[in-house]
């Protein structure tokens, strides 16, 4: 009977610490086990000086280190690879278990004994009521997920998502997932028994919970094994069952999914990128990803790249920033781009405000150009008198949309003059091009990531370039950061999403403790909806640190001191965050300390970035993430606030949001680790 080898996620990790030499014997190892005219040569002792799974072995690869793996009959699963002691000291409290569900997963006893310290260390007295006390959950269903039974009698006790959180740590994801969904109400108990059921029916193995765990060695043969260690990242081949399913569905039209920060909307959208090169469209060269900036278009390539690589497969997909797409297009039909600066624009106002009483203040001027004129690229009269203006309080009676035309209109005119076109109007030309039949569509599909930060406009002009109509655009979204009201996709953009839209809860990447330190920054002043309430993380971590220093200097002494304390962290792991001019400064304390380091803004190349320290403004952050984020003298307030008057609300509203935005997405790129240094040196 043929071998059957799976590796685990531990075990994956771990080789990337080995020499190309140590590695080679490890791999060599694996591969002696699949043949059995080696099978001899393999010495695999039982671990009986260690408490750990009876069926739990070692394999001594060289003098100094040792495989553990678990035999069971002709199933080999390698578990961890480390120096001798390591090693074993790793097995020591271990054992792999099949639970009711019929998937697989190894238990750590030491943890399970450490949630039972935890809980007698920080029993939660009062008087709240437990948090499955009306979930229908019993102490039977608890030990059908694998607890024991002095665990389920504690777990139905604990009144804090906190705290049960902590304790239920060492359980399989899909378990703790469970639980957290009974908490906070977001399934009964028979949906969640269900939603496990489904897959008791598959091999043990190839239950989709199992492969979120565990990879058969066969199946890794088929990826490029060599790629994967070298820049290894677990997104490459296990994925939540929730995911695989977004990936491989076959779409009758465009498809939404919506999620926060840290759910794996990326990584979703590069798998499905990739997998629409394999399944629909090998020989396509017209299958785009669209990112927010420039410097992800890099990042992104970089990670694509990476991922077909492991694959074996070719990717032609082209990763651009939407503006630049709409950029090169328009010029490559001889079109005027003009130029666009915002600043200008604002000036122009400033002197036709001041030629005459316009009966309305400066402020709602600027809102009425931005969010009605330039945003329904209005240039008559008739079409302003015509025009409802949803969403806007006040609707204003023909007279006074009369009397203040004339602003509008001179404002359209000097912008003409002064060839000052922006973003928006170059979509409106392309869709202008695009209708009367001079630019055909030639998309066969399209992935757009933070599509939340993209105007109604820029939506439907790419609807419009895009030639299918099955799995054609694979929308992603945060709905909670939204820039522009949609108030319906297809009603605003033309895009039909209904019956094909989906949530993503868990988060990936953030741990609880950051998670709720940036919802509290962001949500302090708005009304979170029921979507925020099903957003969960499983990961714990520290708690974030806030430092206050009387100087640069000691601030800079610290984040050298972080540097140093996590010196087995990478250093492209690290971010630091803040404003061009101190990251100026701090680059110059970081040579002085032989530290690498790279401003990210000024990146040329993605392998810029390769262990070096990245330091980055805080309008540059979106879409990236890092084990340490270190957040330098942010500003409470948008700096460019300060000075306006009072007629400048509406500007004062948008520099606002925006900036509230950025500080959320800042703290939310940081994976296990948050710090927020301040000055308060003049």
């Amino acid at each position: 009977m043929k071998n059957q080898i799976y590796l685990g996620q531990d075990f994956l990790k771990k080789l990337n610490d080995f020499s190309k030499k140590d590695y080679k014997r490890i791999i060599e190892s694996i591969g002696k086990l699949t043949n059995s005219d080696y099978l001899y040569s393999l010495k695999l002792h039982s671990l009986d000086r260690t408490d750990c799974d009876s069926t739990f072995r070692s394999i001594r690869v060289s003098d100094d280190i040792r495989i553990i793996l678990s035999q069971n009959k002709n199933r080999y699963i390698f578990l961890y690879v480390d120096h001798h002691d390591k090693a074993y000291l790793w097995a020591e409290g271990k054992y792999i278990k099949e639970n009711d569900f019929n998937s697989l997963a190894v238990y750590d006893t030491q943890s399970i004994k450490k949630t039972i310290d935890y809980y007698d260390e920080a029993y939660e007295s009062g008087y709240e009521k437990p948090l499955f006390e009306n979930s229908g959950l019993k102490a039977k269903h608890l030990e059908n997920f694998g607890l024991s039974k002095e665990h389920s009698e504690l777990i139905l006790d604990i009144k804090s998502e906190d705290f049960l959180i902590k304790f239920i740590s060492y359980l399989p994801e899909e378990i703790q997932e469970a639980l957290i969904d009974l908490a906070i109400g977001n399934k009964r108990v028979d949906e969640v028994i269900n939603e496990l059921d489904k897959y008791k029916d598959f091999d043990l193995m190839d239950n989709p919970n199992s492969k979120r765990r565990f990879i058969e060695f066969e199946k890794l043969k088929s990826f490029n094994l060599d790629e994967l260690i070298e820049n290894f990242d677990l997104w490459k081949i296990f994925l939540h069952p929730n995911q695989e399913n977004l990936i491989k569905g076959n779409y009758l039209g465009p498809t939404l999914i919506e999620g926060g920060p840290g759910t794996g909307k990326t990584v979703i959208g590069m798998h499905r990128a990739i997998h629409l090169c394999e399944k629909y469209y090998p020989n396509s060269n017209n299958i785009y990803f669209i990112v927010f900036n420039r410097q992800l278009v890099k990042i992104v390539n970089k990670k694509l790249d990476e991922l077909q690589k492991v694959k074996k497969t070719n990717h032609n997909v082209k990763v651009i920033n939407i503006d630049k797409l709409y950029y090169n297009l328009l010029k490559k039909h001889g079109l005027n781009l003009g130029y666009y600066n915002k600043n200008k624009i604002y000036k122009i106002i400033d002197n036709i405000y001041e030629e005459k009483d316009w009966e309305l203040s400066k402020s709602f001027l600027i809102k009425e150009f931005f969010e009605i004129i330039q945003y329904k690229n209005i240039t008559t009269i008739d079409e302003y008198l015509e025009i409802f203006r949803k969403g806007q309080v006040n609707q204003l009676h023909k007279k006074t949309r009369e009397k203040i035309w004339p602003f509008f209109e001179k404002l359209n005119k000097e912008l003409e003059e002064k060839n000052i076109i922006d973003f928006e109007k170059r979509a409106f030309i392309l869709e202008k091009l695009i209708d009367e039949g001079k630019l055909e569509p030639f998309i066969d599909s399209v992935v757009i990531d933070e599509s939340q930060d993209l105007s109604e406009n820029k939506l439907r002009v790419l609807k419009k370039l895009v030639k299918t109509n099955r799995n054609n655009m694979f929308i992603l979204s945060d709905k909670n950061q939204r820039i522009y009201s949609l108030y319906s996709w297809k009603r605003n953009t033309n895009i039909h999403v209904v019956g094909r839209t989906y949530y993503l809860s868990l988060n990936y990447r953030t741990t609880r403790e950051i998670k709720q330190f940036a919802d509290m920054q962001f949500y302090k002043n708005t009304k979170k909806d029921s979507y925020e309430k099903e957003y969960k993380s499983i990961l714990t971590g520290p708690e974030p640190k806030i430092i206050d220093f009387n100087s640069h200097k000691t601030m800079y002494e610290y984040i050298i001191r972080i540097i140093e304390t996590y010196k087995s962290v990478k250093y492209n792991e690290i971010a630091i965050i803040s404003s061009y001019e101190n990251l100026n400064s701090l680059r110059g304390v970081l040579e002085y300390q032989a530290i690498a380091s790279v401003n990210y803004a000024d990146m040329n190349e993605v392998d810029d970035l390769n262990n070096k320290i990245n330091l980055l403004p805080i309008d540059l952050v979106k879409g990236l993430e890092y084990k340490i984020v270190i957040l330098m003298d942010i500003p409470f307030e948008n700096p460019e606030i300060e000075g306006l008057s009072i007629e400048d609300d509406y500007l004062y509203s948008q520099l606002y949001q925006k900036y509230e935005c950025l500080k959320y997405v800042a703290l939310t790129r940081a994976r296990d680790y948050l710090f927020i240094l301040n000055t308060e040196e003049e």
